[in-house]
């Protein structure tokens, strides 16, 4: 029964989008946000990568990086990324504070350290210099993202390895 049950969650809900969002300061090296990037969607060629340059608080140059995946096998290279990286103690963390993660609309953030990232580690921060991801879910049979019970997708991302069970 188990396995029946975990298969009729992935045909109720699925991944619309997967949006990356980073800032570069002046002082950072624009390439190693692109390596970044690279290293969480496994290497992968990122052709549709936007910035947009903006001035900061002493107007300093800050560049806004952005990146949105929409292609299945995209989505699915950074959520195995993710899972593989991800310490049993983040596991956990992303499982504890779930509900505060999962916005009305069904988007489930996660932000990560920039500095550990650029040693190929995932380690979640609350601090604002971090890549923002934002995982958008919408049911399959319709496409709403509307009526997906908040259940339904913790169940999803504990299927696909990316928070606990909640069992320890």
């Amino acid at each position: 029964m188990p396995h029946k049950e975990k298969k009729e969650i992935h045909l109720q809900i699925g991944i619309k989008s997967i949006e990356l969002m980073v800032n570069s300061n002046s002082t950072e090296d624009p390439n190693k946000i692109r390596e970044i990037l690279y290293f969480l969607i496994s290497g992968k060629k990122i052709e549709h990568i936007s910035f947009v340059e903006v001035n900061g608080v002493y107007n300093n140059p800050i560049k806004l990086f952005n990146l949105t995946l929409k292609n299945k096998s995209d989505i699915d290279n950074i959520l195995k990324t993710l899972a593989n990286s991800f310490t049993s103690f983040e596991k956990n963390k992303l499982f504890r504070e779930f509900s505060k993660r999962l916005s009305d609309k069904n988007v489930f953030y996660i932000r990560l350290k920039k500095s550990d990232l650029a040693r190929k580690k995932c380690v979640l921060t609350d601090h604002s210099d971090a890549i923002k991801i934002s995982i958008s879910f919408s049911n399959l049979s319709t496409g709403s993202v509307k009526n997906i019970k908040p259940k339904i997708i913790q169940e999803y991302l504990i299927i696909r390895n990316l928070i606990a069970n909640g069992r320890i």
